[in-house]
């Protein structure tokens, strides 16, 4: 046991090299976590640093081969600021629900430069993603006839919107199936091994 009376040493931070730390205190946007605290009245917070995050942006970059379009999952975190910067310096995002899709658009980004993708997606994830045009990932056979039917359905709205929903298919059975059942209002964009 301590004895209280004992002055306890303050935790040294691990090294870091996105941000500095300033008399034993972290440093976020070159401010001290601790006048963040104060200034938002709570904690825990989050805080994030704009120059930070395009530092790492850069450091992907410049590190990927030339030509590769990166895209921002936002599964890693679906904050409209933290989206919206990184909007502006990746090719594109990466959504997993409809409440992350209206999040994307609503950052400005083209539907063409947003994918939809993961298992199990709702109607009305499909429907939203049908209907604003962005790239699907297909994960299934019948995900794929619920598309087509849903294209079908929303052929009015796409037709006046000039609305085209490209699909990606992740198994070269697909296509065979998926020329059986095109709509002129879907488009298969790849099929994947």
């Amino acid at each position: 046991m301590s004895n209280p009376e004992t002055p306890r040493a303050k935790p040294q931070h691990a090294p870091m090299n996105q941000f500095q730390v300033v008399d034993n205190c972290l440093q976020i946007a070159g401010r001290s976590l601790v006048s963040l605290a104060e200034e938002m009245g709570h904690a825990p917070f989050y805080a994030y640093d704009r120059a930070v995050m395009t530092a790492q942006v850069e450091r992907l970059r410049n590190t990927l081969p030339a030509g590769i379009h990166l895209h921002y999952a936002m599964k890693a975190n679906p904050m409209p600021e933290v989206v919206q910067h990184l909007a502006t310096i990746t090719d594109g995002l990466d959504v997993a629900s409809a409440g992350e899709l209206a999040v994307a658009l609503a950052t400005g980004t083209e539907p063409r430069n947003i994918s939809f993708a993961g298992p199990g997606k709702s109607a009305a994830d499909l429907a939203a993603a049908v209907a604003a045009g962005v790239i699907i990932n297909m994960e299934s056979e019948g995900e794929m006839a619920r598309i087509a039917a849903l294209a079908d359905e929303l052929k009015d709205l796409l037709a006046n919107h000039g609305v085209r929903a490209t699909v990606v298919g992740r198994a070269k059975h697909i296509y065979s199936i998926w020329k059986k059942m095109q709509s002129k209002h879907l488009t298969l964009d790849q099929v994947y091994d």
